[in-house]
């Protein structure tokens, strides 16, 4: 995504702000409080989303391919939003999958959640092929401990549970300068890590 103005990628980023994750089957929403962590990495925490062996890259992988993959259809919003949702799991554990295009082809955000979809019909699932199932090498059930081992000290955190990893870089390409932005968030709920995303937008 190239977004010309710093208000408009603030505006990109609200889209998904809203209650913290609840049960519904869609997207869950991101604290306000994601918009004051400020970037402390210039080279990305986040990297490719790995289901399994199969790699899905922000703002490269299609969403419809993702839709091909989870067999499931691409739920569409009227801001321009599109998503595609999927069952998988952790072991034992339920874990539903968001697959995020905001203004785009290509998915810009991933997000994972422990649970089961209400109305399972309207999102796809996983086979054992595509697990297991990791957003930036962090997947729910972790401790922040061990992911700040494995990509560093959280750029910022909150009293509601929610860290952040958060990274600005600049540079060019084909006489064009670019500036790609990374959020990754993980919120601990007691001692483990429950929901988890990432996110990515370059203007």
């Amino acid at each position: 995504m190239r977004i010309t103005t710093t208000l408009a990628l603030s505006a990109a980023m609200l889209t998904g702000l809203a209650a913290p994750a609840s049960a519904s089957d869609e997207p869950f929403g991101y604290p306000s409080t994601l918009l004051h962590a400020r970037s402390t990495y210039t080279v990305s925490p986040a990297t490719p989303v790995l289901l399994g062996d199969t790699v899905v890259v922000l703002e490269q992988s299609r969403i419809s391919d993702v839709a091909a993959i989870v067999q499931s259809r691409i739920h569409s919003e009227d801001d321009g939003r599109r998503w595609v949702c999927a069952q998988a799991k952790n072991g034992d554990t339920p874990l539903r999958l968001w697959f995020i295009a905001t203004g785009q082809e290509t998915v810009t955000e991933v997000q994972m959640s422990p649970g089961t979809f209400e109305s399972p019909k309207n999102c796809g699932r996983l086979t054992a092929h595509f697990e297991p199932v990791y957003l930036s090498r962090i997947q729910s059930g972790m401790t922040v401990r061990e992911i700040a081992t494995d990509i560093g000290p959280a750029s910022a955190h909150d009293d509601e549970g929610w860290y952040f990893w958060v990274s600005r870089r600049n540079y060019s390409y084909d006489g064009e300068n670019y500036t790609e932005y990374v959020w990754v968030g993980a919120h601990e709920v007691g001692d483990k890590v429950r929901e988890v995303f990432t996110t990515q937008l370059t203007r």
